[in-house]
Formats: structure tokens, sequence, C-alpha cells
């Protein structure tokens, strides 16, 4: 279904929550991971709202996507 939402040109995008509570071996981990699956085809943010971490990006992505 990701793959079919990126082939007719809809935006896929994963966002993880909570990364503060994993550590930067972890999240890296699970980057390579997933990204040597999905290639380029999914945009990842992740987010942290205890520690401010990500939420600029993901901010300046959805607007970039849908500009007003």
């Amino acid at each position: 279904m990701l793959l079919n939402a990126n082939s007719q040109n809809i935006p896929v995008v994963l966002i993880l929550s909570k990364i503060d509570l994993a550590s930067q071996e972890e999240l890296e981990d699970f980057f390579n991971k997933f990204k040597k699956i999905f290639k380029e085809a999914i945009s990842i943010f992740p987010i942290s709202t205890e520690t401010k971490t990500g939420l600029s990006e993901l901010k300046q992505y959805i607007n970039e996507k849908n500009p007003s």
C-alpha cells in the first residue's frame, strides 16, 4: 500500500514519535534497516515533543507540500 501511494505521487510520511526514549544507536539501526527496504520512497521524521527534536523539520515539510 505504501509503495502504491508513492507510485501515484501521494507523499508517504513516517513520523516516529518519542525518539527521546531510544538511544542514538537504536535509531540509526532502525533507519538503516528501513532505508534498505524502502529506499527514498518514504520521508521519515523522527520527532520528540519532550525535547522538541524534529518538529521544525516536520512543519517545514508540511508547509512545502501544502503551501497556503
